[in-house]
């Protein structure tokens, strides 16, 4: 934050939590608290956590980013907001809807699409 705006917005989430699993092997929780403006520039070593991740969105004002909902659906994780906390995504299927913080979301070809 101190470098202006907080730099590039893109963080390295994926990685932090890939290191904390290789020196704590036994733990079964993963717990992220993510930044809802900055998307996970790393997604593609998530295959590598082969577990679920409890995302804890900060700054969800203006709904939650389809990035993370995409990210707890396919991997079978859950969005925590201060308003919501949302389980069993990997369960909707396309055309499902959703309401999340007052924003609705449905699945259209494999991909959260925001309606409102």
């Amino acid at each position: 934050m101190s470098n202006g705006n907080g730099g590039d917005t893109p963080e390295n989430n994926m990685e932090a939590v890939l290191k904390g699993i290789n020196q704590y092997k036994n733990i079964d929780n993963i717990i992220m608290v993510a930044d809802n403006f900055a998307f996970p520039r790393n997604k593609k070593l998530i295959h590598k956590i082969q577990r679920p991740i409890q995302y804890v969105m900060c700054g969800t004002q203006l709904g939650i980013s389809r990035s993370y909902i995409s990210l707890s659906r396919h991997y079978g994780g859950s969005i925590i907001s201060v308003e919501n906390s949302i389980c069993y995504l990997d369960q909707f299927k396309v055309g499902d809807e959703l309401t999340i913080e007052k924003v609705k979301y449905s699945i259209n070809k494999g991909k959260m699409v925001k309606l409102n």
